[in-house]
């Protein structure tokens, strides 16, 4: 079973591979910008560029950090929005590309999952290491990291419904 890890942004970081591989491939989708101009070409490549990747590589579980609105004081809506948009071109991609699964994971909970905790003190550095120890990724990007660690959970997930499946 292949797996893909995405934690969408406007540096839009994946990372994919087997649950047989010791550590995924990774890429990174840079958008021009959320503004109302830039939005539906942007929205619309990176559902194409999703929809390659797996189809491609015919990945079957998709792994993506969750947007969640209102989550901060004061908060942009227009940001926010973008962010929901984005999820959306992204799950259209995945599904399109044959995707089986799309999972929304919001950042404490697979945090809690991956790391042990769900509110870890810097948290993107946290993910840094984690790669580096995990994968051997000396890499100084947060959202690649981030994937890495999105795609390992998707991983952990794989295994455990195989497992499931088997018992029955």
């Amino acid at each position: 079973m292949n797996v893909m890890g995405i934690d969408p942004g406007l540096r839009t970081a994946y990372s994919y591979g087997s649950i047989k591989d010791r550590s995924p491939t990774f890429g990174m989708l840079d958008l021009p910008g959320f503004d109302d101009a830039r939005r539906p070409r942007a929205f619309g490549n990176v559902c194409s560029a999703v929809q390659w990747v797996v189809r491609s590589n015919a990945i079957e579980l998709v792994i993506l950090e969750a947007s969640i609105l209102g989550m901060k004081k004061n908060s942009n809506p227009h940001k926010e929005s973008s962010a929901h948009m984005l999820s959306g071109a992204i799950q259209a991609g995945a599904s399109n590309g044959g995707a089986k699964t799309v999972e929304l994971w919001p950042a404490n909970s697979w945090r809690k999952e991956v790391f042990g905790e769900g509110f870890p003190n810097n948290p993107k550095r946290r993910a840094l290491d984690y790669v580096k120890l995990a994968f051997g990724w000396d890499i100084t990007d947060d959202n690649v990291a981030e994937s890495g660690c999105l795609w390992h959970l998707g991983v952990s997930l794989a295994k455990r419904r195989i497992l499931i499946d088997a018992a029955r």
